[in-house]
């Protein structure tokens, strides 16, 4: 049965860069998000459907050197929007496919240069693949794989302490996968989904230039990180019954570096 769902949650981040022009950037960024299945139907043992989205959020952030100096600091807002289409067979897999789009406007201060407004888009395509495998007694293996691709748009700073600045274009395709112990996949009520996660970034490189001397500054993350995450939700036994869910997940870098994201989020879908 389709619906509306809602989540929203916050997390706690840091970014931590090596190369010519290492750095770290820590900060928060929460958010909202609204969905709607707009089409859901069924084929025998199969559903399928599609779906709109729409989300909002805000940011919080700074930059220093590995060494502690300050380079400056954000805070803006983020919206987003976009779509998703899926088909599942219920107590098997579940594959869906989304795409959407973003804008992100930052007050951002460079070193001691006074805050410039910049906004920037992105644009982003997943598609993921999730697996139950019942094991007896309500208990279930969840394996999970994810492609995904992102292009931010590149913004321009003009500090007086340097000259013009350009953050090019990031663009990233990521793989992440997960292995999960799924509690109560028979009965309504409450369950458990415990999940370890890898994510796998080939390409984590990030460069800013600076037009009036020719120079370029490459740095680079992590290609691994390995974390987990933990749901806790009720689903009730009426059809039109809503389905609740609490999470808490954390990513941690594979070694090289500190980076790590921390979040928590709460989610409700009402079926119609």
């Amino acid at each position: 049965m389709g619906g509306a769902w809602v989540r929203a949650g916050k997390s706690w981040n840091s970014e931590e860069l090596r190369g010519d022009a290492g750095s770290i950037a820590e900060g928060s960024f929460r958010f909202v998000q609204l969905g709607w299945d707009m089409l859901y139907r069924r084929s025998g043992k199969l559903f399928y459907g599609a779906g709109v989205f729409a989300g909002t959020g805000t940011e919080t952030g700074s930059v220093s050197t590995p060494g502690g100096k300050d380079l400056g600091e954000l805070e803006g807002t983020f919206y987003s929007g976009g779509a998703y289409g899926f088909v599942s067979r219920p107590g098997l897999y579940r594959f869906e496919l989304a795409a959407g789009s973003g804008l992100h406007e930052l007050d951002v201060r460079y070193a001691i240069a006074p805050k410039e407004r910049v906004a920037a888009g992105s644009i982003f395509v997943s598609a993921e693949l999730e697996v139950l495998l019942p094991l007896g007694y309500g208990v279930a293996l969840s394996p999970r794989v994810q492609g995904l691709w992102r292009h931010v748009d590149g913004f321009s700073l003009a500090p007086l302490t340097t000259g013009r600045l350009v953050v090019d274009d990031d663009e990233r395709i990521m793989g992440i996968g997960g292995l999960g112990v799924v509690l109560n996949t028979d009965c309504p009520g409450w369950y458990l989904v415990a999940e370890g996660t890898v994510r796998f970034e080939p390409n984590p490189l990030n460069s800013v230039s600076y037009p009036e001397t020719g120079v370029t500054l490459e740095t680079s993350g992590d290609r691994y990180r390995f974390g987990g995450s933990v749901t806790i939700g009720n689903r009730a036994g009426g059809v039109l019954d809503p389905v609740y869910w609490v999470k808490a997940g954390t990513m941690l870098a594979s070694g090289s570096t500190d980076s790590f994201s921390h979040t928590v989020e709460l989610g409700v879908k009402v079926p119609f």
